[in-house]
């Protein structure tokens, strides 16, 4: 990366592609845990 330090072209592709990565990651992890947390709230909701 310190040959990289001074490229802000390539600093920001990296970083592009972690962001993207990072989402994707999240966005399983919501597709995956989000509909149970959804029918928590759904159940919060009902009784509270």
């Amino acid at each position: 990366m310190i040959l990289f330090r001074n490229n802000k072209a390539v600093y920001c592709f990296l970083a592009h592609l972690k962001f993207l990565e990072h989402n994707l990651l999240y966005k399983h992890a919501l597709d995956y845990f989000g509909w149970k947390y959804k029918a928590k709230l759904n159940l919060y909701e009902i009784f509270y």
